[in-house]
């Protein structure tokens, strides 16, 4: 009876742990990318090298409230670092930011730095969600 009650409870805690462990591995940002600036409206999103899409121009932060989120670049981040680069038509750089992201459980943190050449970002975080809109400086 003994060893039956040892396997059963050594099943269960292998169980819990692979789901605590699959749920947290999960856990990610939804990050959303727009820009308010017209002159970078259409500049192309790059993270880590790889191509995004265009930054679409909008005239607030996208919400559900509004409908926006669905014309914003949207990409699943998980917790890691990351080289967010805008590129003109032409393929010049004009910015570039290491975003590092970590997000489990109830706790969220990001770190940003950023290249000053004539661009800025502005984050927001509400629960899982990360808004960035990247602006020209004026």
């Amino acid at each position: 009876m003994k060893k039956v009650t040892a396997i059963l409870l050594a099943i269960l805690l292998i169980v819990l742990f692979t789901q605590c462990h699959h749920h947290h591995r999960n856990r990610a940002f939804k990050t959303y990318f727009w820009t308010s600036s017209t002159n970078a409206e259409n500049e192309r999103l790059y993270i880590n090298n790889e191509f995004i899409g265009h930054l679409p121009l909008l005239n607030e932060p996208p919400s559900d409230e509004n409908g926006l989120k669905q014309e914003a670049l949207f990409v699943h981040m998980p917790s890691g670092k990351y080289r967010i680069v805008i590129r003109n038509e032409e393929g010049e750089v004009k910015f570039r930011e290491t975003l590092k992201l970590r997000i489990n459980w109830n706790n969220k943190s990001i770190s940003a730095y950023s290249d000053d050449n004539g661009y800025s970002s502005f984050r927001k975080i509400h629960e899982d969600e990360l808004m960035e809109e990247i602006l020209e400086k004026e």
